[in-house]
């Protein structure tokens, strides 16, 4: 069983021929997963908001707004298009797609109403100082990216870095742009940029944590990873004010509410106390990838090629379940379904392999699984996802098949 996310991520996005060997068209055929809809049914409003933009948050894999069991199969796809990327995807209020050109960091934005797959608009890829960098975050005031702001309606600049302001975004929320100030290519000190104008709103140069590098912001607090004396370390500062700095003897944790929950690549997963620094549990795992419940948590073990469940409170496993695939692509929540999606097969002669998507009950049942694609995220009206079609990734929107 093998891992390996950002392999087939950047294998779609690339236009590779297939995924990891895949050979001919994968879209759906109407068995399961669907067929190519001419012009019904549709979509509709689409409700549900995904922020994560590629980085772990406070709210790591699961869609704000989304309620109930979600859409079942079989599907029919309303809606495809070859050129929207399948890895640096963020879903706003207004039900619409924010895509970054991932080629390059500086790569241009386009924006797709999710309902209809129709482009609304697009920024160009920008050079140097007019770079506009991918968006982290979005809201009905403004899309926050890596190196400025653009409108939401029409892609309009509303604020972006000037020639001398050496600053790289790299994670934001409802407030703010958090990153770093460069100066001869040296980090310097972590700071935020108000959403309003992007003028700087505080800086902190922590000379104790070198390169501190900001990653997520969770319950008022930013995270940023960081070395001191080599060792790896979180620095957490106010999100709001920069101030009561407080450094913990741990990389960033992969989840945080009361406690910081680590996933550790040396084989174990932990709950730590943040006030006293003390471990409520640890256990032998190979963690990868995490959604959060609020009673639980769900997560992949690379070793077994299993999904877990397990309690926060106390760590004990509630349910392991096979995922039956040969390489996962996305671990997600939503509503009352967690999903798990990736290849199966590759052992035949010609090398190919399927696409699948499972979604499963909080109690470690097998809801429904189709094949056709590889499914990103959930809405409450549809489910969004990658296939395989002429040898090239086409992202699509998919409903359930009417009756």
């Amino acid at each position: 069983m093998r891992y390996r996310r950002r392999t087939v991520l950047s294998g779609l996005a690339a236009g590779a021929v297939g995924v990891a060997g895949c050979s001919g068209d994968q879209s759906p055929d109407g068995t399961d997963g669907g067929t190519p809809a001419e012009s019904t049914p549709s979509i509709g409003d689409v409700t549900g908001t995904w922020q994560t933009a590629g980085g772990p948050t406070n709210q790591a894999n699961r869609l704000e707004g989304v309620s109930g069991s979600g859409p079942e199969p079989p599907f029919t796809r309303v809606w495809s298009d070859g050129d929207i990327n399948t890895g640096f995807n963020l879903i706003g209020p207004s039900g619409r797609f924010y895509n970054h050109d991932s080629s390059s960091q500086s790569g241009g934005i386009t924006v797709v109403d999710a309902a209809t797959g129709s482009e609304e608009w697009s920024t160009s890829i920008d050079d140097g100082s007019d770079a506009i960098g991918r968006p982290l975050w979005v809201d009905g005031d403004a899309v926050i990216c890596s190196y400025g702001a653009v409108s939401p309606s029409d892609g309009s600049r509303l604020w972006e870095r000037v020639n001398t302001d050496r600053f790289r975004g790299q994670c934001a929320d409802a407030t703010g742009l958090y990153g770093q100030g460069f100066d001869a290519g040296q980090p310097k000190p972590v700071r935020k940029r108000g959403i309003d104008g992007g003028q700087q709103r505080w800086s902190y140069d922590p000379s104790e944590v070198q390169s501190a590098r900001p990653t997520f912001v969770a319950d008022g607090r930013l995270f940023a990873r960081g070395r001191v004396e080599g060792d790896e370390v979180t620095l957490t500062l106010d999100a709001e004010t920069g101030r009561d700095p407080r450094i913990f003897d741990s990389g960033a944790p992969g989840a945080v509410d009361d406690r910081f929950y680590y996933l550790r690549g040396g084989g174990s997963l932990s709950a730590v106390d943040p006030d006293s620094g003390e471990t409520a549990w640890d256990v032998a795992t190979e963690p990868y990838n995490f959604v959060v419940g609020d009673e639980r948590f769900y997560y992949l073990d690379r070793s077994a090629g299993h999904v877990l469940a397990r309690e926060k409170a106390s760590g004990d496993e509630l349910w392991s379940l096979s995922t039956g695939l040969q390489d996962v692509a996305f671990l997600f929540g939503a509503g009352e379904r967690i999903y798990v999606s990736g290849t199966q097969g590759g052992g035949t002669s010609d090398g190919s392999l399927t696409l699948q998507t499972t979604a499963l009950t909080p109690s470690g049942e097998q809801a429904w699984s189709t094949d056709g694609f590889i499914a990103q995220f959930v809405t409450e009206q549809a489910v969004y996802g990658s296939t395989i079609q002429s040898n090239s990734p086409v992202m699509g929107g998919y409903v359930p098949q009417s009756e």
